[in-house]
Parts: C-alpha cells; sequence; structure tokens
C-alpha cells in the first residue's frame, strides 16, 4: 500500500541543508510514512526505512528529490531551491535501488 501524498503535508515539514546534504527530522519523516515515531525509530534501526536523495543536475540543478521507503509504504518530495517542498512521483525501485537508511535520529 502507497501512502497517499498530501499537497499540505510539506508545510510542517522541518528539512535543512547541511553542508549539501538534506537533513529531514524524524517527526516530518513519520508523517510522510503516516507511521508512528517509534516505528520509524524500530525501521531505521533495522535497515527497514530506505532513503534516497538525487540532487538535480542542469536545468534542475538546486533541487533534490527526496524518497522514502517503509515496506510498501513511500513519500516523495522535491526540495526546491527556495525551499519550498511539492510532492512527486517516486522512482521506480528498479530503475534507482533505494538502500537502507544511512539517518541518525537526533534528540531534540
Amino acid at each position: 500500500m502507497t501512502s497517499k501524498q498530501d499537497p499540505d503535508m510539506h508545510e510542517s515539514a522541518s528539512i535543512s541543508i547541511d553542508n549539501g546534504d538534506a537533513v529531514i527530522d524524524a517527526a516530518t519523516l513519520a508523517e510522510w510514512l503516516n507511521i508512528d515515531l517509534e516505528t520509524l525509530t524500530r525501521g531505521i534501526e533495522s535497515g527497514a526505512v530506505r532513503t534516497l536523495v538525487e540532487k538535480g543536475e542542469g536545468e534542475d540543478a538546486g533541487r533534490m528529490r527526496l524518497t522514502a521507503r517503509y515496506g510498501e509504504r513511500q513519500a516523495c518530495m522535491i526540495l526546491e531551491a527556495d525551499g519550498r517542498l511539492t510532492p512527486a512521483t517516486p522512482p521506480p525501485e528498479s530503475q534507482r535501488p533505494v538502500k537502507p537508511s544511512l539517518m541518525q535520529l537526533l534528540d531534540e
């Protein structure tokens, strides 16, 4: 089952750029995947949460496609150069494999 992507879900998103890498807070990622924080934490620790960040080139320079998957759930957003987030279609796993998450959970 694919999670629905609410066009307004980006309004509460907490995403920053650190040395050119996208950093998504856990609450935002859990919301995108429609799971609770405890499930997200277990998923990250076990490798069940998979993420992919693609940096735009050419006419897409300055944009990033952020994809997260957990089981059959998936969410994908485009981080525009101006900081806006827009829902996007995730890349097929067969064309762009998504590796287990390398994320670290940060305490607030």
